[in-house]
Order: C-alpha cells, then sequence, then structure tokens
C-alpha cells in the first residue's frame, strides 16, 4: 500500500477528515478546539492539544517509523523558531544557506551581493548569447526550482526576479546563467 494511502487510512481510523480547501491538510475537533495534520509526500506536521499522544499512537498501534518528533523546528525548507521576545516565525534561513552552499560548490565562488534582486537596467529577454547545453540547461533549471521554493516559503522580495528568469527555463542561455 502507498504510504499517502495508508496515512490517509490512519488518520481516517483516528476521527480526522481532510479539508475541503486542501485533502492533505486533516483535521478533527477535540472539546474546545480543532486540531490539524498537514502532510507533504511522507513529511508530517500537526497542530493538537497533545502532540506526544498523537505520535506515540502513530508509533506504537499504527507501527509508524517516525524521525524527527517533537516540537517543529524545520519543515519542507522553512525554519519555525521564537524570537527573544517569544514571537513564533517562520523563515527560510537555513534553506537559503543550503542554496549558497549549492551555489558555492557549483561556481566556486559567492554569489554577487546585490541591494535588489533584479540588477537596474538589465534585460534578459534581449540576452544574444548561446543557449545552453543539456547540462547547463539542467544547472539553470534547478537554480531557478530553488528560488522559486524561497518565494513560496516567505522570500516574496525576490518574486519578480525569479519569475521573469523563470520565462527562459525552456531555453535559457549562458548570459542569464551568469
Amino acid at each position: 500500500m502507498r504510504w499517502h494511502e495508508r496515512v490517509a487510512d490512519t488518520l481516517r481510523d483516528m476521527g480526522f477528515v481532510p479539508s475541503k480547501a486542501d485533502t492533505d491538510i486533516w483535521m478533527r475537533r477535540n472539546g474546545d478546539i480543532w486540531e490539524y495534520i498537514a502532510t507533504y509526500a511522507d513529511k508530517l506536521a500537526n497542530i493538537m492539544k497533545d502532540p506526544k499522544s498523537f505520535t506515540d499512537l502513530l508509533i506504537d498501534e499504527y507501527k509508524y517509523k517516525l524521525k524527527g518528533v517533537g516540537p517543529i523546528t524545520y519543515h519542507l525548507g522553512s525554519d519555525y523558531k521564537r524570537d527573544p521576545d517569544g514571537t513564533f516565525y517562520v523563515g527560510a534561513e537555513s534553506y537559503i544557506d543550503k542554496m549558497f552552499e549549492s551555489y558555492e560548490r557549483t561556481f566556486g565562488a559567492k554569489p554577487k551581493e546585490n541591494s535588489t534582486p533584479l540588477i537596474v537596467n538589465d534585460h534578459p529577454e534581449m540576452d544574444g548569447s548561446e543557449l545552453l547545453g543539456p547540462t547547463e540547461i539542467t544547472l539553470f533549471q534547478s537554480h531557478i526550482r530553488s528560488l522559486q521554493w524561497c518565494v513560496t516559503i516567505g522570500r516574496i522580495d525576490i518574486a519578480t526576479a525569479v519569475m521573469t528568469m523563470s520565462r527562459y527555463r525552456a531555453a535559457p542561455r549562458q548570459g542569464l546563467l551568469d
């Protein structure tokens, strides 16, 4: 049985129902509150009164092998932290650090610092450099995917630049990769 189907059967058995807005968000009423489980591939995140009892039940009764059980600190590229005054926040620092490490491994140097993700007077649509080969196209597409995920997890300040460069995924040129 596929993992997603097994989790769905388990959550239904535990009294959860999928949200009408997103079938990977499961919910159930528990007294005066609602409890939620978010599923993504083989990842789970939950919000509930007693999360330890829930994970213990998954392990002991349903025989799941779970890793990373406990308060959420990192999930799907996002950091979950509290600032010094105790306010809970979600950030992308760890994911971006991993992107920088990947960039340095690939290009042998740190990326240039810019005050804005768009270079003033840049016109990528006018780039006439040679088309990239298959290996470089894969590299370009990989970096675009990583940047798109950064936008998704909260770096909206780079959205316009990422969307602009995303237009060239099918046939990127050397100047765009540079």
